[in-house]
């Protein structure tokens, strides 16, 4: 149903797609600052939490190859996004100047985000309890604001994840265009409405 949604809301047209994909952005970067934010102003945080992350002795990271490796897995995850700009790079207005733009500051600006969540979250949780969660965020919340702080971050989700659909249905279509406008998929789908 929310792909359905997200298509209809597409065909309204390029403009107005990216202008919902923008505010789905700008709410995903700004509840990760919010969250940011409590976990250092309001109570509940420890410095002494990230200061034992700082340094390990080699004898417990020796068993920790294979589970960092499986961890940068995970992490790449988080970087998936940089690639969707080049599906609609037939059209950028300068696209010599603006995709590598693009590319370097979006990507820059998920790497500062990804870090300083992650600080905060130490700031909030041990180790322990990090290692321990199903749901860091919704912890580090919980922790910060009680019960209403992980009802806060599941929303914060939940409205990161519809604009990360958005993302993929305002670009994926695009792979498909161009290969049917050379001639390389059906016909019919490098039809493209007069609006």
């Amino acid at each position: 149903a929310c792909i359905v949604l997200l298509t209809v809301v597409n065909c309204f047209g390029v403009k107005f797609g990216a202008m919902v994909q923008n505010g789905f952005t700008f709410l995903k970067i700004a509840s990760l600052i919010a969250l940011v934010a409590m976990c250092y102003i309001l109570s509940g945080g420890h410095i002494e939490n990230t200061s034992t992350v700082c340094y390990t002795p080699p004898s417990v990271t020796n068993g920790l190859i294979g589970p960092i490796g499986l961890a940068f897995v995970a992490v790449l995850w988080a970087f998936d996004g940089w690639i969707e700009i080049t599906y609609v790079a037939g059209e950028v207005k300068n696209p010599q100047r603006n995709l590598p733009a693009a590319l370097i500051i979006s990507t820059l600006t998920v790497i500062v985000l990804y870090v300083v969540v992650n600080v905060a979250y130490l700031h909030v949780l041990t180790p322990e309890a990090i290692a321990q969660s199903s749901f860091v965020a919704a912890d580090a919340g919980t922790v910060v604001l009680g019960d209403s702080g992980a009802a806060a971050l599941t929303v914060a989700v939940i409205i990161s994840t519809f604009g990360c659909n958005n993302g993929f249905v305002f670009t994926g279509a695009r792979i498909y265009y161009a290969m049917a406008k050379e001639g390389l998929f059906f016909a019919s789908l490098a039809r493209v409405h007069p609006k």
